[in-house]
């Protein structure tokens, strides 16, 4: 049985952390209108999108993480000046990669993001 893993970054804001957070709350549900190269499509499975321990399906343009991950959940921090992203995954086999491609593509769309909440 594989264990829990995990891989994350950390990136600088030029927004503020309060206009980032509020969009992560509130606002998430419009990605894939605002970066459609990013992401195909959100949908709500369970919960809202404010709430602790909901369950929200991404298509990204990437491919699907669960068809060589087990698991995957990921966890976002904003506090002043810079956003925390952690995975945590669960490899289906032990041949199977750290999710590398998935962590760079979560920075580069929390980079665009913010600096689309800079400029707007």
């Amino acid at each position: 049985m594989s264990q829990l893993r995990k891989l994350g970054f950390q990136a600088e804001l030029k927004t503020s952390a309060a206009k980032f957070f509020e969009f992560m709350k509130s606002d998430l549900g419009n990605i894939a209108q605002i970066f459609p190269q990013h992401v195909k499509c959100l949908q709500l499975i369970e919960g809202n999108f404010s709430t602790t321990g909901s369950v929200i399906l991404f298509k990204y343009t990437i491919g699907d993480m669960l068809k060589v991950y087990n698991s995957a959940k990921v966890k976002f921090q904003v506090a002043d000046g810079s956003a925390k992203w952690e995975l945590v995954f669960e490899k289906a086999n032990e041949a199977v990669p750290n999710p590398d491609m998935f962590i760079n593509f979560a920075a580069t769309v929390v980079k665009d993001l913010d600096n689309y909440l800079y400029n707007n």
